[in-house]
């Protein structure tokens, strides 16, 4: 994982899970949080690179369409651990990283 993507990662990760009390409870679901802000982190970085003209149009919908999805399954997820102080998954102070 190059520089760019660790600091997605720890970005993610960090902002949604160690910031908050109420996800340090469900400790045990942290390394499913920490997977799917790795597999986040990786999808922008190759979306990124797409979009630079490395890749076919098609290819670069799939992987926009592989980040959307992740962020759609962080924010259920966060949703069904933290509460009710999420909305769609996301907490209201601000967004998930690398989101567009």
């Amino acid at each position: 994982m190059d520089l760019r993507a660790i600091d997605l990662f720890k970005h993610g990760y960090a902002s949604f899970m160690m910031r908050r009390p109420s996800y340090r409870r469900h400790a045990d679901k942290a390394p499913r949080l920490r997977d799917l802000f790795e597999l986040y982190a990786r999808a922008v970085l190759a979306r990124d690179q797409m979009l630079r003209g490395y890749a076919m149009p098609t290819v670069i919908e799939a992987k926009t369409e592989a980040c959307v999805g992740l962020e759609h399954e962080i924010g259920f997820f966060l949703e069904h651990t933290a509460g009710s102080h999420l909305v769609n998954g996301v907490d209201q102070g601000g967004s998930l990283p690398g989101a567009r």
